[in-house]
């Protein structure tokens, strides 16, 4: 799943990057902001010993 969004994130990147639109560049930025710690906190579960 966090190989899953960091995709996402990428894609979401990618898109900012096309974009024009000011306000359109900063809401996928944004949406890229949360994949990527979506995908920082799975891949720390993995790492972390189980309680």
């Amino acid at each position: 799943m966090d190989r899953e969004f960091r995709r996402l994130e990428h894609d979401a990147r990618e898109q900012a990057a096309l974009s024009a639109d000011g306000r359109t560049k900063a809401a996928l930025l944004e949406i890229a902001e949360e994949y990527r710690l979506r995908a920082d906190y799975l891949e720390a579960q993995k790492r972390s010993p189980a309680d």
